[in-house]
This record gives structure tokens, sequence and C-alpha cells, in this order.
């Protein structure tokens, strides 16, 4: 819907319809205007090893969305620093997470 002709507020929402942007309510739209796309994405999945800690599966399961940082993770697991620190090691020993610059932890390339 564009927006008020004058309006400051409405000059990006005008300028993208100006150049021809398309509406998308959904991902069916995205393969639709790109359909070179459509079997060739696929959301990060991790697969479960089985030894595994409840712990370490908890961990992974945070992680899966995007990297985060140490502080982080341990308000979003409930859990202390140093517990959240001893899974995360257990985890990098068996390949499952890697650490990145400024204490941020992510899921290992597959």
């Amino acid at each position: 819907m564009p927006g008020a002709l004058g309006s400051k507020t409405s000059i990006g929402c005008n300028s993208l319809i100006k150049k021809g942007a398309r509406l998308l309510t959904g991902v069916q739209d995205i393969f639709e205007e790109l359909p070179y796309l459509k079997g060739q994405v696929a959301a990060r999945e991790f697969v479960r090893r089985s030894d595994m800690t409840k712990g370490e599966i908890a961990l992974v399961d945070l992680l899966a969305e995007k990297p985060m940082q140490i502080d982080q993770i341990s308000r979003a697991a409930k859990m202390s620093v140093a517990e959240v620190m001893e899974f995360l090691l257990a985890l990098e020993l068996k390949g499952v997470v890697q650490e990145l610059s400024g204490k941020r932890f992510t899921l290992a390339e597959q």
C-alpha cells in the first residue's frame, strides 16, 4: 500500500513500489518470484547424537537458530555461565559446536 505522497515517512515505501517491489505474504511468494531457488533452500538442522546429555541438547536447540553470546545462552538456558561453558566445551570436543569471536557460539558446519 503506498504511503501519502508528501509524507517523509512514506519515502522508502513509495520508492520501493516505484522500483517494482513485489508484495510477499509468505515463503511461497519468494519461490514464485525466484523459481530457481525452489528445492535449494534448507533450514539449518542438526541431527542429535546419542551420546549427548540433556544439557547439551538444550544448548544445541538454542544455537539452531543463530549464533549466540555466552551470556545470552546462559540466560536463555537458565544455567550458570560455568554450566554453559562445561556443556559447550563437551559439544566442541564432539564437533557439534564451534566458538566464534566475542565468546559467541554456533553449530558447527555439518
